[in-house]
């Protein structure tokens, strides 16, 4: 089984590679390549540049993804393995849990608690989005950080004037905002890439402080 992979965010943009070998010792594992955009951007901004993200393509194949990545080559030289999933509309220890089940089947290191790394030879930590304990996903973490923006208030009355409600309102809310920026783009992650979203805001603290843990 093959694993996508993006080494910088100019290559998540539109393509698809795929991935035989990791070569770094550093890796993050994420759903999608929304997150690889938004993850390599933020990376960029805290000048951390030997990390290699990899996208397993939905939480459904953390699983299995978990337990095949250990026979990929390059895999025996990693020295941090860090995972990161969405709450979604379960309590974070949901997913937490979730992703030690796997790791205890591939006879991996098992983290203590979310947003910490093993001590083991190979360390191994576990970040459920979006932080802060909460339920939610990535999309949650990054409407935090604009709800102090003006155009914020404007987005509420916009979804207050619609007769119903989008199902998933945070990824709508997302696409609203970006509509308001320059360049247009149509997802979370490239927006990333263009500089949309201001990671000084003390909304990423949580986030930024695990992945300096892998410095």
């Amino acid at each position: 089984m093959t694993l996508k992979y993006w080494n910088h965010p100019s290559r998540a943009i539109g393509k698809s590679d795929k991935m035989e070998s990791i070569n770094k010792s550093k890796i993050i594992a994420v759903e999608g390549s929304d997150e690889v955009n938004f993850f390599n951007a933020l990376l960029e901004k805290l000048n951390i540049s030997d990390i290699q993200i990899l996208n397993f393509e939905g939480k459904t194949k953390f699983s299995s993804r978990i337990k095949s990545i250990v026979n990929i080559p390059g895999f025996d030289k990693v020295k941090m393995f860090a995972l990161v999933r969405d709450a979604d509309n379960k309590p974070p220890k949901s997913a937490f849990d979730s992703i030690l089940s796997s790791l205890k089947a591939a006879g991996l290191p098992l983290p203590s608690e979310i947003n910490s790394f093993t001590k083991t030879k190979l360390a191994i930590g576990i970040f459920i989005m979006p932080g802060d304990a909460k339920q939610g996903m990535l999309e949650d973490l990054c409407i935090r950080s604009i709800e102090q923006y003006p155009i914020y208030n404007c987005i509420n009355k916009f979804f207050e004037c619609c007769d119903k409600k989008p199902k998933n309102e945070s990824k709508a809310r997302i696409l609203c905002y970006l509509a308001t920026k320059n360049p247009l783009v149509n997802s979370l992650g490239l927006g990333a890439v263009k500089g949309h979203w201001d990671f000084d805001s003390d909304n990423f603290i949580e986030i930024k402080g695990f992945f300096t843990k892998m410095q």
